[in-house]
Parts: structure tokens; C-alpha cells; sequence
């Protein structure tokens, strides 16, 4: 299949073509008495095919791993540039934070997604989606959970409130009259705080202290 993607790509000779190959470390890690044959069959051919010289001029390969200690030394010396792209900072996470929020029905501020990136240092781009997604099912479950339902005038849906609210009925979820519908309730800081207690940084002090490591040794500021 590898020798496959680059005699195709290698046909296209009039325009660049860019192969990206994710979690590269899984296909190229370091060899070892370990590997199976088909393992050595595939790292060997993806260095010949990388190794193809003038017939790669329309090629740029791109690859992206997490673990960029694994990788063979060889393949390493094939990518000429070696980028480390670093935990996103405090003001790409309250980026990161306005757009993936501000998908969903919100009464969330720039001062509030500002608050959430001060609490979520060393936090990946990933970890920040994942508390995102948390926080987006809390409105669901408590109103599932509710036994306290108003109907919304204008909209004539029901939508989970507080015994105390004006139009409040004491109503299971399971017996809600069928022919209103849901209303889901807006998402609010209280469920991004809740969720931030649940989901925590996937990136560990060790972990970063490689980074740098590698990055020193083989990355654009290293050797």
C-alpha cells in the first residue's frame, strides 16, 4: 500500500501533491529484535519510497506523532524539518474555548472563556474538546433528572426550571405531555465548571519535560 500511494502521487507531475501520515511513530518506530517481518517490510519500504530522489520532487510528505522519541532514527533524517507544536497558550485556549462553545446555545462571555483558559494550563487542544463535550451533555442529563418542567410560552416546549418559577409543575421526566416538545436549557458557566472538575489535562510534567528534550536535540532549534 505505501509503495502504492507514492507511485500515484508520483503521476500527478504537473502539481505538488502533499501526503500526510498521521501517527507516523506507529508505522516507523525504532527497529529492534522485536519486529515482526512485516513490521521491518513495511518501515523499509517507506524509507525507499521516501529515498526516491528526483522522482519525489512533487511530493511533500507531512507527518504528525505524539511520541517523536519512538521513531527510527533513519526515518527522523528524512524529515528535514522537525516542528514541535507546543500545549496551545492562554490565548489560543480561550480561542479554542469561544469556538467550540459558541457552536451551542450559550450565555458564556469572552470574559468567561478567558476565565476557563486560566484554569486549563497544560491542557492540549484535545483535552479542551473533550471538556467541552462534558459540559455540553450536563444540560441534558439534569434536565432528564428534573422533576420541576415550565412551558415556554412562545416556543411551547418544556424546559426544566425550579419549583420556585412562575408556571412550575411537578412532573417526572417519563410523563411529560407528548405533544410539546424539549426545550434543551442554555449552557451555562456552572456546567464548565462542573466538567472541568471531571476532565483533566492528559499531558503530564514528564511528558513535556521529552518534549523539550527532543525538541532541543532534533527540532528546528536543535541540532
Amino acid at each position: 500500500e505505501i509503495k502504492k500511494i507514492f507511485t500515484e502521487a508520483r503521476l500527478e507531475k504537473n502539481k505538488k501533491t502533499i501526503l500526510f501520515i498521521d501517527e507516523i511513530d506507529s508505522l516507523g518506530s525504532q527497529r529492534g529484535e522485536v519486529d515482526n517481518d512485516s513490521s521491518r517490510r513495511i518501515k523499509t519500504e517507506l524509507l525507499t519510497q521516501m529515498d526516491g530522489g528526483n522522482n519525489n520532487d512533487n511530493i511533500i510528505v507531512i507527518a504528525a506523532t505524539n511520541c517523536p522519541w519512538s521513531l527510527d532514527s533513519a526515518l527522523r533524517r528524512r524529515f528535514q524539518k522537525r516542528i514541535f507544536i507546543g500545549l496551545p497558550n492562554s490565548e489560543a485556549r480561550t480561542k479554542l474555548f469561544e469556538l467550540l462553545i459558541t457552536k451551542e446555545t450559550s450565555q458564556l462571555t469572552l470574559q468567561d472563556f478567558q476565565f476557563l483558559a486560566s484554569k486549563t494550563q497544560n491542557y492540549s487542544g484535545s483535552d479542551i474538546d473533550t471538556l467541552c463535550k462534558e459540559a455540553s451533555e450536563m444540560p441534558g442529563r439534569l434536565f432528564r433528572k428534573s422533576n420541576w418542567y415550565r412551558l415556554c410560552p412562545l416556543e411551547h416546549k418544556w424546559t426544566a426550571c425550579l419549583s420556585s418559577e412562575s408556571g412550575a409543575q411537578n412532573i417526572p421526566f417519563d410523563e411529560l405531555p407528548a405533544q410539546y416538545g424539549m426545550k434543551r436549557p442554555d449552557f451555562k458557566m456552572d456546567h464548565y465548571l462542573s466538567a472541568l472538575q471531571l476532565t483533566k489535562s492528559s499531558v503530564g510534567p514528564e511528558e513535556l519535560h521529552k518534549y523539550d528534550h527532543f525538541n532541543a536535540q532534533y527540532g528546528e532549534s536543535g541540532s
